[in-house]
């Protein structure tokens, strides 16, 4: 579903107060490094054609993309794009949260709020996919 086959992730604005901030061009760079190295790990999951299989591959991208969340936290981009970047990142946290009531219901065989979730999941995404865009962090924009 949407969340296995997402890319970059992230949330909260609360980076290393002890890291210099980066400038536009530097953030850019790291975060979509960051993107990159998550986003080929979660498409080798592949896609899954069973409620079975979106639990399972489900799990393990939450657990990358939490990962990759925490590198993005780390990333102290340019003041003038924080509240941006923090609202972004927020964004994704939200959907991971409801990636995790997506794998809830797949290991329950609850097909209709699977589809629900789904939905709801891709409406998160897409508000997440809106802001990495307008901060030019193309390899961060999630695919579904």
């Amino acid at each position: 579903m949407a969340l296995v086959g997402a890319g970059c992730s992230g949330s909260g604005g609360s980076s290393s107060s002890g890291a210099p901030r980066l400038t536009h061009d530097q953030y850019v760079t790291s975060a979509s490094a960051v993107c990159r190295r998550y986003q080929q790990q979660i498409v080798e999951l592949g896609t899954p054609s069973s409620l079975d299989g979106l639990a399972s591959a489900g799990e393990q991208a939450l657990d990358l993309q939490r990962k990759e969340l925490a590198a993005l936290r780390a990333l102290r981009p340019p003041a003038s794009e924080q509240a941006q970047v923090t609202e972004m990142l927020n964004g994704v946290e939200g959907a991971i949260a409801t990636g995790e009531k997506l794998v809830t219901a797949a290991k329950a065989g609850d097909v209709a709020t699977v589809a629900s979730t789904a939905s709801q999941l891709g409406t998160e995404l897409q508000a997440a996919n809106d802001l990495a865009a307008k901060l030019g962090l193309g390899d961060c924009v999630i695919s579904r």
